[in-house]
């Protein structure tokens, strides 16, 4: 790309727009997982209407997995260590690689938008999950001693 300014910004934006989808692609997983409507999420959280949705044929799938509190209490498990570790380093090591070619003249803050919506995309979608378990764990516990 070299010393090219407007490329390098159009590769940025471009990148950070394919991180919001992985991160919208693992929400829409946990949200299909406990039967709930991904896209009544997706229209509270402004920055992911121009994100594409991923591999639709794929996730579709998740609506046919039978419900197994290890692999919600995984998903919740990945969902934490997404939003703790990896959303915020990807969004910094990406806008310092870019920061390289730009130069220091990149506003942090025009290109780390899309960094506080996945985090909390993907925190709304692993506390759902969490939710769903204790419900349904709950329920199970409660018709244990009934019976």
């Amino acid at each position: 790309l070299g010393p090219e300014r407007g490329a390098c910004q159009a590769l940025l934006r471009e990148m950070q727009e394919q991180l919001l989808a992985v991160f919208w692609a693992f929400a829409e997983v946990c949200f299909r997982y406990i039967g709930q409507d991904p896209l009544e999420v997706r229209m509270l959280e402004a920055a992911l209407d121009t994100v594409p949705r991923a591999a639709l044929a794929e996730l579709e799938r998740v609506d046919w997995i039978d419900w197994n509190g290890l692999y919600a209490l995984a998903l919740v498990r990945i969902g934490r260590h997404l939003e703790m570790k990896v959303i915020s380093k990807v969004w910094a090591v990406a806008r310092d690689i870019f920061c390289e070619h730009i130069g220091a003249q990149l506003d942090p803050a025009e290109h780390s938008a899309g960094a506080p919506a996945a985090v909390r995309s993907t925190r709304g979608s692993a506390q759902s999950v969490i939710t769903h378990y204790v419900i349904v764990n709950g329920q199970r516990l409660a018709s244990f001693f009934r019976n």
